[in-house]
């Protein structure tokens, strides 16, 4: 996850202790180094998330890295999640009903309009009676092509 998707993330206050261990291993695969980068990249998930975000905001520091909008850290958020669904590593409809609702919030930019008949299509498909494996598999192959379109943007 890289720095605008993580604020996602706390900008709505669901980060966790684990959310920033993975953020620091990645920017050190980015050739990304400092002091508290380090220290934040030995921590363990269970460590005091007041103590990780100390950490995190040195880092920032450090590494002269800003704070993004809402709406840039939005966006990279979704992209972060169309990845998990094209690599398989979360449930596509589930993701894609998360990318919805985060594109109202963001009161559905044009560049994310796929994903309201995205959203159309799952509802469809959850509240009819031929929830049939055929159907749900074409559903999951136009959530995944849209997810690699929204990457690709």
């Amino acid at each position: 996850m890289n720095t605008n998707a993580l604020f996602y993330k706390i900008f709505n206050r669901c980060i966790t202790s684990e959310d920033y261990v993975p953020w620091a291993f990645n920017m050190l695969e980015d050739d990304k180094d400092s002091v508290s980068l380090g220290i934040l990249s030995s921590f363990k998930s269970t460590n005091n998330i007041f103590e990780v975000e100390d950490y995190f905001y040195r880092t920032l520091k450090e590494l002269n890295i800003q704070k993004p909008s809402y709406k840039e850290a939005a966006l990279e958020y979704i992209c972060y999640l169309a990845r998990k669904i094209v690599t398989c590593e979360l449930d596509a409809i589930e993701t894609a009903e998360t990318i919805f609702h985060i594109a109202c919030d963001l009161d559905n930019p044009e560049e994310l309009e796929a994903w309201l008949d995205i959203s159309d299509k799952i509802d469809e498909f959850k509240y009819t009676e031929n929830r049939s494996s055929l159907r749900r598999a074409i559903l999951i192959l136009d959530i995944v092509g849209e997810a690699k379109r929204t990457i690709n943007k």
